[in-house]
């Protein structure tokens, strides 16, 4: 084993090892293989390393050139450029206490979207509490947290209710990355 390390570091070998006729040892000629074999191995990765980020640096290039097309932050599908001029849905997160929702994703996440906006303008939009069962059940989680803030409720809070239905819908506005609410939704526990 210590041989073959020796020729990849380019040592000579021990004492040890007898030269075969062309002079070589056993254990530099397998070493050298694999040497040369590591090494065809790593310039072939880096060559396409290069390629990629070059293919990268152009998709890059294009994507910053085509406009009013929105960008999606594939971390967590947050909307980060509004699209203006057509009908754009996002799902909102729990609001903040004073009505600010702090998470817009443009498809609904389950256990997390309570809420669904409607934007034309990307500045203005209409919300709507969802009436999904899993968005009942975390927005039932704490009424007082995740509602109130930013509805106006009325039929039975005291039980779990099948339904919510939104009577009126909410505004809210852009307000740099998050959007405030404007007025408070109606909602019905059923």
């Amino acid at each position: 084993m210590g041989n073959i390390f020796s020729g990849l570091l380019g040592k000579q070998g021990s004492s040890e090892q007898q030269p075969d006729a062309a002079g070589q040892s056993a254990g530099d000629t397998g070493a050298d293989s694999l040497f040369s074999q590591l090494n065809e191995r790593i310039t072939s990765l880096e060559n396409r390393i290069d390629r990629l980020e070059e293919e990268l640096r152009q998709l890059s290039k294009r994507e910053q050139q085509s406009a009013g097309v929105s960008k999606v932050d594939s971390k967590d599908n947050e909307l980060t450029m509004p699209v203006y001029g057509q009908q754009r849905q996002l799902f909102l997160a729990a609001p903040t206490t004073d009505g600010v929702f702090s998470h817009a994703s443009s498809v609904e996440q389950i256990g997390k979207s309570i809420y669904q906006l409607t934007t034309i303008d990307g500045v203005n939009g209409s919300f709507i509490l969802l009436d999904t069962p899993d968005a009942i059940a975390t927005a039932m989680i704490s009424v007082s947290q995740f509602i109130k803030p930013v509805c106006k409720v009325g039929g039975n809070v005291s039980g779990y209710p099948r339904h919510i239905i939104t009577e009126e819908e909410g505004t809210a506005v852009k307000d740099g990355e998050h959007w405030k609410m404007m007025r408070k939704a109606q909602v019905r526990f059923e």
